[in-house]
């Protein structure tokens, strides 16, 4: 794990999330109702990112029977451990009532990931209790323990285009697609920066995002 003290990390003001694109679109549209920015990318490592210490790894108790079944389950911690130093599995609407898998064969999954891994197992009824957790989760990580995403961590998660994309979608009101209009339009965050409020306009911002833009630009308080 590499340490954050020496890397420069973003300055925000509230959550933002990395989801698995191939996660379901509610999902993510439950993390905006939230107030979170969410970022979208293919992972390698867990579902949802929240800071440079935590990752989430969502499963239905249908996918978590599936995925003991063949294995995948262990092989997916063992990622978020080498990757994340507070892994978390969360098992949505846990129940054994619904499992053709012998109830034994579960309990014995849940205790060896217990006893030989330092992932911590959350059971949550539904979506909504899982965006609730997320979401607590990453208030805590990124505004009160000040635990943010990193650029490092970012470029390595998205890329160099990708990092671009995710600075300008963390501005207030500039979601993911607007950043990438923007980026098509001018070419660079050098750019972007210098455009002036109709010239920003004319790129698809709205005037009222493009005058409180340039604001948060011009502001220099600490």
């Amino acid at each position: 794990m590499v340490s954050i003290k020496r890397q420069r990390v973003l300055k925000i003001e509230k959550p933002v999330v990395i989801v698995d694109a191939r996660e379901d679109s509610l999902l993510k549209d439950k993390l905006k109702g939230f107030g979170v920015k969410v970022v979208e990318k293919n992972l390698d490592v867990g579902d949802i990112i929240v800071s440079e210490r935590v990752c989430f790894e969502r499963k239905s108790f249908r996918d978590f029977v599936r995925s003991i079944i063949d294995k995948r389950l262990f092989e997916q911690v063992s990622k978020m451990e080498k990757s994340f130093e507070k892994p978390l599995l969360v098992i949505e609407g846990f129940g054994f009532e619904e499992s053709r898998v012998n109830k034994n064969v579960l309990l014995g999954a849940i205790a060896s990931l217990i006893s030989k891994s330092n992932v911590s197992i959350v059971f949550t009824d539904s979506l909504e209790d899982t965006v609730r957790l997320i979401v607590g989760v990453a208030k805590k990580e990124q505004l009160t323990n000040r635990v943010a995403l990193s650029f490092v961590m970012v470029k390595k998660l998205i890329g160099k285009k990708g990092t671009k994309e995710f600075i300008l979608a963390s501005f207030p009101g500039i979601g993911l697609r607007t950043a990438r209009k923007l980026l098509e339009k001018f070419g660079s965050l050098e750019k972007i920066f210098s455009a002036s409020v109709p010239e920003l306009v004319k790129a698809g911002l709205g005037k009222k995002k493009a005058v409180e833009f340039k604001k948060i630009l011009k502001d220099e308080s600490k």
